[in-house]
This record gives structure tokens, sequence and C-alpha cells, in this order.
């Protein structure tokens, strides 16, 4: 009896383990449809779940459509009805549901609260919300690096454009520089020019100055020689004179 009783328990386990076994890949296969049906709406593409466009699809429209699977086709119920193991299996008595009762207007109301479903949440399911989450960690981190690199290239060309700005000004000023420089010049050179003019009208002012002063010097002193000349024969004759009328008052007074 005993052994009956193991190998009827050991067919039906191995039932029960295939009816499980069948219901897991009908739930993964519906997880997997269910989570291709909403990557659509998250913008994420169907194949690498990577945000569009990705190198698969473009636009969302370009997807095909993905019809979830229901999830009554694989209840636990609709693999384990044909399974009867009542006749090896010990009767057991019927849970009574669970009941809790309020206070309504002084009067006592109970309500009945069937026992809560067992939800069955396969190792693949969280296996895939992880990798959803990782995928969209590693997607945050790369859009992080993308901002900061372009950040980056934003503070690069903004110091560039600083520069280029300050080289302007620098160039304009420098320009600027040449050019008051250049007009000193002219000016130093147009004044020197005119200093030198003015120098030369006054040597040749004062060279005439000089050779008129020079021939008026001449002429005095021809004229002042001339004068010595006349003088000195003046003398001359007077003393003749003198000296004649003397001699004639002397013959006249022996006479």
């Amino acid at each position: 009896m005993e052994e009956e009783l193991e190998r009827a328990l050991s067919e039906k386990g191995r039932e029960l383990q295939a009816a499980l076994e069948e219901l897991r890949v009908k739930e993964f296969n519906y997880k997997v449809n269910e989570l291709k049906s909403t990557l659509p709406l998250l913008g994420r593409c169907i194949i690498c779940t990577l945000r569009l466009p990705c190198k698969h699809f473009s636009e969302t429209s370009d997807m095909p459509s993905v019809s979830p699977l229901s999830k009554e086709i694989f209840s636990s119920q609709t693999y384990t009805k044909n399974l009867d193991a009542s006749d090896i299996m010990p009767k057991l008595t019927k849970a009574e549901p669970k009941e809790f009762s309020i206070r309504y207007r002084g009067r006592d109301n109970k309500y009945s609260v069937p026992a809560q479903e067992r939800v069955v949440s396969l190792p693949n399911s969280q296996k895939l919300k992880l990798i959803e989450k990782i995928e969209t960690y590693r997607e945050e981190k790369i859009r992080k690096e993308i901002e900061k690199i372009q950040e980056m290239k934003e503070a690069e060309k903004r110091q560039k454009k600083e520069m280029q700005t300050r080289e302007a000004l620098r160039l304009k000023h420098v320009k600027k520089q040449k050019e008051r420089l250049e007009k000193y010049k002219e000016e130093i050179k147009i004044r020197n020019e005119q200093l030198k003019k003015k120098y030369d009208e006054e040597e040749k002012n004062k060279r005439k100055k000089e050779e008129k002063q020079r021939k008026y010097i001449e002429i005095k002193k021809k004229e002042l020689k001339e004068y010595y000349q006349k003088k000195e024969m003046m003398e001359s004759i007077s003393k003749q004179k003198v000296f004649d009328l003397e001699k004639e008052i002397v013959s006249i007074i022996k006479g």
C-alpha cells in the first residue's frame, strides 16, 4: 500500500513538475511580451532596449506592434486542473473566509475577505527588471557623461571665443597704437622739417646779416682810411702853408 502511494505520488509529482515548468516558460514569455509591449511607450527599441533612435529603428512607428499574451492562458489552474490527486491526498478541511467587523452608526456589519492568492514572481522577471534598471542606470550615466562632455565643449568654445575676443581687442589696440605711432612719427618728421627750414632760414639771414655787417665795416674802414689820408694830407698842406707863410713873413721882415 505504501509503495503504491509512493509510486502514485512520484508520478503525480512528475506531472506537477512538468506542468509548473511549462507554466514558468509561459509566464517568462508573457513577461517578455509584456516588456516588449511597454518598451515602445518608453521610447525604447524592442530588440536592444536602447532609447530611439538606434541601429534597429529610428522611430516608434517603425517597430512592429507586439500584442501581449493573455495571462489567463497560463494560470496555475489551467495546468493543474487535469491533475487529480484527491484519491491520494489527505482530506483537508475547507478554510473559512476571514472576517472583520466595523462599527457603522452603532451597528456591527461583517464583511468576508477571501484569502489572498499567492502571486508568482519568477526569478527571470526580477532579472529582467534588474537588467532594465542596470540599463537605465548605464544610459543615465552615459547621458551624464555626454552632458559633461558637451558642457566641457561649450566651456572650451566660450573660452576660445573669449580668447578670440581678447585677441581681437589686443590687435585693435596694437593697430590703434601703431596708427598713433605713425601719426606721431609723421608729426615729428614735419616738425623736424619745419625746424630745419627755420634753422636754414635763420642761418641764411644770419649769413646775410654778417655779410652786410662785414661790408659795412669794410666801407667804414675804407672811409676812415680815406679820412685819415685826407686829414694827413690836410695837415701836411697846412704845415706847408704855415711854413711858406713864415718864410714869406721872414723875408718881408728882412727886406
